[in-house]
């Protein structure tokens, strides 16, 4: 998005004049020119923000680890907050683990401690959990779908 047309174009709709009721046209009284330039600059910042936060939220959303998205934490959980024993307790049954994976990154052929057959896709990510593995959402998933096989390695953290 071309931040600056969109800002320039703000400034000229809020100085251009509009049609009243009986069809005549004026100008909105008390926006001046520095006025229109600044309400459409802070137009503007608000617009680059927001569209920041849902490429973050995608982001989120499109982690390849998402227990969340395996196994949705129910909303009465969540409103909780995620230090109560409740919650860590709910997330301890379903996730195998006390706080979302984090760090979440594939890693390359090169990295990856397993090695998939001749003509398999696979997949291999590094992630650092709280409490060992998810291993519970692991044996979920692999419930779910058996054709799937799963290769786990515990490897040192990277400073």
């Amino acid at each position: 998005m071309d931040y600056g047309r969109v800002e320039e174009d703000w400034s000229h709709k809020l100085l251009a004049p509009s049609p009243s009721a009986d069809g005549a046209t004026f100008r909105p009284a008390g926006i001046s020119a520095q006025g229109a330039r600044t309400a459409a600059r802070q137009m503007r910042t608000a617009l680059e923000l927001l569209e920041a936060r849902m490429q973050t939220i995608e982001a989120q959303r499109l982690c390849p680890l998402d227990l969340h998205a395996l196994a949705p934490v129910p909303q009465k959980i969540l409103a909780l907050g995620p230090d109560h024993p409740e919650s860590l307790a709910w997330l301890w049954a379903n996730w195998g683990t006390t706080w979302p994976v984090r760090h979440v990154e594939e890693i390359t052929d090169q990295e990856s401690p397993g090695s998939s057959a001749e003509g398999q896709a696979s997949l291999a990510l590094r992630f650092v959990a709280a409490d060992w593995t998810p291993w519970r959402i692991i044996a979920a998933v692999r419930e779910r779908w058996p054709e799937l096989e799963f290769s786990l390695a515990v490897l040192p953290l990277v400073e």
